[in-house]
């Protein structure tokens, strides 16, 4: 077997993680080759919820998952129906007064980082979602956020890296990983795999 050209950077995993960092890479001009040992979102990205919503636990949080939902938006004119892509936004629900003051807290965090966000009280709570129980004190609106199906994502930002040079090798396993080195296992065969970087996005696995 003849060595495989050496890439720029290996991708461990073929997931919604794995398949944005191809495209970004291979849109930056780095040669790239995708790993999956099964196919493409086969694991934990088929699993997930698909909910581009911005978190506030902490203001790394807030900043990454902000800016995270900001890339989706611009990319969101051109996902074909299949990523189903609804600006559906999200209700941060208090069932008290007391949890009113964390919905408060909330909506000020999210001014300070400029994400645009709305208190309703409970009567418009109900107008929003009138199939919710009554007696709700209100929530916290936030108008952006997004839902989507995470594997037809995955596959869109794949088919847009292999567009752009990206080598996707489902199929193939990592059975060892190191610095600047991958062994992989394609058809019962080892083989290895040398890169100028790994990136490791392989989920759960």
């Amino acid at each position: 077997m003849s060595p495989s050209p050496r890439p720029d950077v290996v991708i461990v995993g073929a997931g919604i993680v794995g398949a944005a960092c191809a495209f970004e890479l291979a849109r930056a001009g780095l040669s790239v080759t995708v790993l999956d040992a099964a196919y493409p979102a086969a694991g934990a990205t088929s699993a997930g919820m698909g909910h581009i919503v911005v978190m506030d636990d902490s203001p790394a949080q807030l900043a990454l998952t902000a800016l995270s939902r900001r890339l989706w938006a611009d990319l969101a004119p051109d996902l074909p129906p299949s990523c189903e892509d609804v600006r559906a936004g999200t209700l941060w629900i208090a069932a008290s007064d007391d949890e009113m003051d964390a919905v408060e807290a909330k909506r000020a965090l999210s001014a300070a980082a400029g994400v645009d966000a709305e208190v309703l009280d409970a009567r418009a709570l109900a107008d929003a979602e009138p199939h919710l129980r009554p007696g709700l004190a209100g929530a916290l609106r936030v108008p952006d956020d997004r839902v989507l199906y995470p594997p037809a994502a995955a596959r869109w930002l794949l088919d847009r890296a292999a567009a752009l040079g990206a080598t996707l090798r489902p199929g193939t396993a990592a059975t060892a990983i190191g610095a600047g080195r991958v062994t992989l296992r394609a058809n019962g065969a080892l083989e290895p795999l040398d890169a100028g970087a790994v990136v490791l996005a392989a989920g759960i696995d």
